[in-house]
């Protein structure tokens, strides 16, 4: 409260006497005065901001510290009441505060904050004790705090940040008491170690008992070279979680000492890497894999730089060329090819680097190589770029195809000789149908002669003949009819190899119920069950290909003559790309498969005259209209179980084929 120095009052003499008698009480005085003056100076000397409040809620005396630190001056302090410089919100915890200083309780770091001059507040922080009984007014200091509180909202916000920052990041931090080796942890710590909620108790040898029992003793050795060196340590290692999973972890703990020196506590983290450690070994094992892909790959492979530096090769260049790998790395690629091929190849590359401009890259090509021992050789050579953290690679592909161009050359000259021999053949082919032809056509006249003699000798005298003349000339009749049997197979036969085909779609239902029709009055006598399923679209000549199924029915009705209940099945086989396969089986006489390959050859027959009519064309024409409709034909039987013949055609729709002249 305010101080003033009381005058005496009375006569000039005053009421202490004589002057003589009030020398030492003035000498008292001035003393007082001076001690007064002193306190005054350590008063506003202090740092502290020391005021006097009246209960009535004045100050009565404040110190320097606080013109300085609220801006206001004394005089503007001492006349308005406390509470008006008190923030707003802080107004009804000070009240409290003062009613606890006036009953008797002392007040220590209570904290409010106070007006400035400039409009805001400062943090002041108080100490005040409890006024005795009978005292109306009371002392207090009070400190300015704002920079510190300014400071531990930074802290608290850098600490949010770093708790988000952490969180996010997936990473748990903690703290170890080394002395107690008790540890404090976020619930991401816990976490990680597969509990839901942070758990109550957890030491340095909880965490060493979750370490996978491999990593457990380098991980102990780190700890304790941690602590005794007082730095840091990283480290990775494998735990059990709490739910038995393996999981792979990175550990930093950094150890701090006390004042002494002596480390006390170890601060660090903790982050789950299984994630990355299945990326890293996935990886690696490409990358395994693919070196030994480069290793074993038959062709070479080189890569190099924007300068044609080669940088990497594999074995198969290795070979190819004939260089040691440390002979290759670091060396420029045109050391590979001939001299006058090196400045194109320089200029190109340039060029391509320039204005994107390729004429090799991304593309295959025929070069000419250079071996170590001086040597050319042809090569296939295919090249891709890469761009790898701003580099631009170059990797080519290369074959020796010094095998594959003299097989060219080698097939070169067969395919003329082939060409030249198919003219040959032709040539032939076409001479000996003209002869078959001409033969075949000649032959007719004189056999017509015969036959017609045979009747006109029959009819004269035959009633005269003795019975042997008269089979003799049975026996000629039948060889005549016989013979041109034949004249007309061959002449068939021949017309095959020379007739245009007229393709167009073939409804099979429908040809095979044809063929049938034709020959009903020949098995109208006959036990036969017929097994027909339907039939596909097929393309081809339709004249031809009725003559091949009336060939092959008409052999199963032939075969089949001894049993006495035929049966003759037609039916699909599996369909391939383009093309179906049909089958016409019988359960006839069959025959030995070790003679098949003779079936299909001109006269040639596995049955006598005498057991089986026919003149052995009938299949050849089979073979060779299939073979023209570019299908294939083939038997399978078994003596005296039947047989079965397959042959394939071009579905309707597909893509045509023609093999004629074959």
């Amino acid at each position: 409260m305010p101080h003033e120095t009381q005058r005496a009052t009375g006569s000039e003499s005053g009421t202490w006497g004589t002057a003589g008698k009030n020398r030492p009480a003035a000498r008292s005085i001035e003393e007082l005065r001076s001690q007064h003056a002193e306190m005054e100076r350590f008063f506003d000397m202090a740092l502290d901001m020391i005021c006097v409040a009246g209960t009535d809620g004045y100050f009565k005396k404040l110190n320097a510290a606080w013109e300085k630190t609220l801006g206001f001056t004394k005089a503007e302090l001492l006349a308005r009441p406390v509470l008006e410089f008190v923030h707003p919100d802080d107004r009804e915890a000070s009240i409290a505060e003062l009613q606890k200083v006036r009953h008797g309780v002392d007040v220590v770091f209570f904290e409010n904050r106070l007006l400035h001059r400039d409009g805001s507040y400062r943090w002041l922080s108080w100490k005040a004790p409890a006024i005795p009984p009978g005292q109306d007014f009371l002392y207090a200091t009070a400190r300015d705090v704002t920079d510190a509180k300014r400071a531990e909202e930074e802290l608290r916000g850098s600490q949010t940040r770093l708790k988000l920052a952490l969180d996010a990041a997936e990473i748990g931090d903690w703290e170890l008491n080394l002395e107690t080796e008790q540890a404090t942890r976020s619930p991401k710590h816990d976490q990680i170690f597969g509990y839901d909620g942070t758990q109550q108790e957890w030491t340095y040898a909880t965490f060493l008992a979750h370490v996978h029992l491999e990593d457990r003793e380098r991980v102990d050795g780190k700890f304790r070279e941690c602590v005794a060196s007082g730095g840091n340590s990283y480290f990775e290692c494998r735990i059990i979680r709490s739910d038995g999973a393996v999981r792979h972890l990175w550990v930093r703990g950094s150890v701090y000492p006390d004042a002494s020196g002596r480390p006390v506590r170890m601060l660090g983290m903790v982050r789950d890497i299984t994630d990355r450690k299945r990326t890293e070994t996935d990886l690696h094992d490409r990358e395994a894999r693919m070196r030994a892909v480069l290793e074993n790959a038959v062709e070479g492979i080189i890569t190099i730089d924007e300068r044609g530096t080669i940088e990497s090769a594999n074995a198969a260049a290795e070979k190819t060329f004939g260089y040691a790998l440390a002979e290759l790395v670091g060396s420029n690629v045109s050391m590979l090819m001939p001299e006058s091929y090196r400045a194109q190849h320089v200029g190109g590359l340039a060029n391509y680097l320039r204005t994107g401009e390729a004429k090799v890259i991304g593309r295959r090509s025929e070069v000419t190589g250079l071996r170590k021992d001086g040597s050319c050789f042809p090569m296939d050579l295919s090249v891709g770029e890469v761009r790898i953290e701003g580099r631009r690679l170059f990797t080519g592909f290369v074959r020796d195809i010094t095998e594959r161009k003299h097989a060219e050359e080698s097939l070169a000259r067969l395919g003329a000789e082939a060409i030249q021999r198919a003219a040959q053949l032709e040539s032939a082919n076409n001479e000996l149908e003209a002869f078959s032809y001409s033969v075949s056509h000649d032959l007719r006249a004189p056999l017509r002669h015969v036959q017609g003699y045979v009747e006109l000798l029959k009819k004269a005298v035959g009633d005269q003949l003795p019975e042997k003349a008269v089979r003799y000339l049975a026996v000629i009749a039948d060889a005549g009819r016989q013979m041109g049997q034949l004249i007309d197979d061959l002449l068939a036969f021949s017309r095959i190899g020379r007739t245009e085909m007229q393709r167009d779609t073939v409804n099979l239902d429908e040809l095979v119920q044809g063929c049938l029709l034709s020959i009903e009055s020949q098995i109208r006598d006959r036990n036969i069950l017929w097994r027909i399923a339907p039939l596909p679209a097929v393309t081809g000549d339709r004249a031809m290909l009725r003559q091949v199924f009336a060939n092959l029915i008409g052999n199963s009705v032939k075969y089949t003559g001894p049993r006495e209940r035929a049966e003759i099945e037609i039916g699909l086989g599996p369909r391939e790309a383009g093309s179906v396969t049909i089958f016409i089986r019988d359960n006839g006489v069959g025959f030995d498969m070790q003679f098949a390959d003779k079936l299909f050859g001109v006269f040639q027959r596995l049955h006598t005259s005498s057991e089986f009519e026919g003149t052995g064309i009938g299949l050849a024409n089979v073979r060779r209209i299939i073979t023209r409709h570019g299908g294939r034909v083939w038997p399978q039987a078994e003596v005296g179980k039947g047989a079965t013949f397959f042959f394939t055609l071009e579905e309707a729709g597909a893509a045509p084929h023609d093999a004629a002249g074959l």
